[in-house]
């Protein structure tokens, strides 16, 4: 009997050995096919940012090596020693939506031929541009651009320099002032964005050891989760007339968050307006910290929002019935904030560049500069026209330039 077992033991092994094969080779085309699926898609992924660790100055840093970061821990394929160009700002510099290669930093390098250095973080302003200038000289560049997004680079300036101790000397010299700003109702962004705009869904926590190593388990992870779904975003706008809504022209299709927006450039509010006087104040800083380098000059890129370069079009049409009054009110504040800028760097004899002209000519176009949702980030198209913009610029003495 034991002389016949043997042989159905080793069928039985055989037959399990078959289907445990069978199965590494399924997940191994499977995790092939994710991986080249990830590589050509488009959007942020948590595993693209990396690990993220606090920082007493900049708030936060990203660990070097860790996503697409590089040795200094920035969204680029190597660390040089010196470079042509550094491009400071926040996530529309970073390149959300866009692959490496398709951020507006990348483009331009390739556009005008140079070097260029992307030290762009998710989440930063103005206050951690001031940090990173220090950084920025050290690769001996012969301009350094500081990209500034009026959708909540204000609201930033104030909330890191009353968010953390070593930028205190940027808060409002009086004490009695200092508490009336502290204490004053404000939005609070980030959860107006989660449970409204992003319709309840948490944000993305840091990944775990099989999310950091498989893009089979990144897809699993993100389906039923995506924070970007237009139709989605369309329905919300639609049951929420009042803080929100579609705008279509047949050519055009994108959701406006008009609530969410407004809170980030609201003069009345006096977080608002203590973030404003920051950023000029910062401003005045950089001007006087860069005469100390004049082999290297400063260039500022005033990035609007969606709203404010979508403005022409939807007075135009595409609109069923009228936008909200928040609507309208965020594009004012957002003109008159540009203004008080723009005034001030003319003063300063700071060079500048306006990016609305050519954003606006780009949407009478039709061409899809934005995603169809909720998102305020530029597609890899957009970023194209920014970095065109901006090669252009370079090229032009005035101190102003208005990208056409």
């Amino acid at each position: 009997m034991a002389g016949v077992a043997a042989p159905a033991v080793s069928v039985v092994t055989k037959r399990v050995l078959a289907v445990v094969l069978g199965s590494l080779v399924g997940l191994a085309l499977a995790e092939g096919a994710a991986r080249l699926l990830e590589s050509r898609a488009s959007g942020l992924l948590v595993d693209d940012i990396g690990e993220r660790v606090d920082d007493p100055l900049l708030e936060y840093r990203t660990l070097p090596g860790s996503g697409q970061n590089d040795a200094a821990g920035y969204r680029n394929r190597e660390r040089p020693d010196r470079v042509d160009v550094v491009a400071l700002g926040d996530s529309q510099t970073w390149g959300v939506n866009a692959d490496i290669d398709d951020t507006w930093p990348a483009r331009l390098a390739e556009i005008a031929d140079l070097s260029v250095y992307n030290m762009g973080r998710g989440g930063y302003g103005i206050v951690q541009y001031r940090h990173q200038l220090e950084e920025a000289l050290a690769l001996a560049p012969s301009t350094v651009v500081i990209a500034l997004y009026f959708g909540n680079d204000v609201y930033d300036a104030y909330s890191l320099a009353y968010g953390l101790e070593a930028h205190a000397a940027l808060r409002h010299p009086d004490a009695g002032l200092r508490r009336r700003i502290v204490e004053s109702d404000y939005p609070e962004l980030q959860r107006m964005f989660f449970e409204r705009v992003n319709h309840g869904r948490e944000a993305p926590a840091s990944p775990g050891w099989l999310s950091r190593h498989s893009a089979l388990a990144r897809m699993f992870a993100r389906s039923g989760n995506d924070p970007v779904d237009a139709e989605r975003d369309r329905a919300w706008a639609q049951a929420h007339p009042e803080e929100g809504f579609v705008y279509d022209d047949g050519r055009l299709s994108t959701v406006f968050h008009t609530r969410y927006r407004l809170a980030a450039l609201d003069s009345r509010l006096p977080r608002i307006r203590e973030g404003l006087r920051i950023t000029l104040a910062v401003l005045d800083d950089l001007q006087q910290r860069i005469r100390a380098f004049p082999d290297t000059r400063l260039l500022i890129v005033l990035i609007p929002t969606k709203e404010r370069i979508f403005a022409q079009a939807v007075e135009a049409g595409g609109v069923a019935g009228d936008p909200p009054d928040d609507y309208w009110r965020g594009v004012r504040e957002e003109r008159r904030i540009s203004a008080g800028l723009a005034g001030r760097m003319d003063r300063l004899g700071l060079r500048y560049l306006d990016l609305l002209p050519v954003l606006q000519q780009s949407v009478s176009e039709g061409e899809a500069i934005f995603p169809p949702n909720a998102d305020g980030h530029f597609t890899p198209l957009g970023y194209e026209r920014i970095a065109q913009a901006i090669a252009a610029s370079m090229t032009q003495n005035p101190a102003r330039t208005d990208a056409r």
